[in-house]
């Protein structure tokens, strides 16, 4: 199994600076050369990011988010970890692809992700086989 943890300063910069660097990770340490699933993770990895920087830390620069990466032949597990209040998934599902907002969550899982919410850690998790 191989591990990418970074922790960041929470902004939209960093966040695509992240994503940059977990591609690489994924590509050239971990071998991963389907585009397609790299195709889901980056969207996973920004919605996820994005949502840590907007809705946990409120845009808040001297806040930090705490990003962690699992990945071996089976899986990959994504965990997301930022300073704010947390929540829950009650309301947050909408099967409308159009809408403005609260798409994320279910884009994520209609993706093939697994997610789990405890408080202010977001784990999401994508079975290979």
């Amino acid at each position: 199994m191989l591990t990418y943890k970074v922790k960041f300063n929470s902004s939209f910069e960093n966040t695509d600076r992240v994503i940059k660097e977990i591609h690489t990770f994924l590509t050239k340490q971990c071998s991963l050369s389907d585009k397609q699933i790299i195709f889901k993770i980056d969207f996973v990895l920004r919605e996820l990011l994005n949502n840590a920087v907007e809705h946990g830390n409120k845009m808040d620069f001297t806040k930090n988010i705490l990003c962690i990466l699992r990945f071996s032949r089976e899986y990959l597990l994504i965990r997301i970890i930022d300073q704010g209040e947390g929540f829950t998934f009650e309301g947050f599902f909408n099967d409308n692809p159009i809408t403005e907002r609260k798409r994320g969550i279910s884009t994520i899982a209609a993706m093939g992700f697994n997610l789990c919410v405890k408080q202010n850690r977001v784990t999401a998790k994508l079975c290979f086989s």
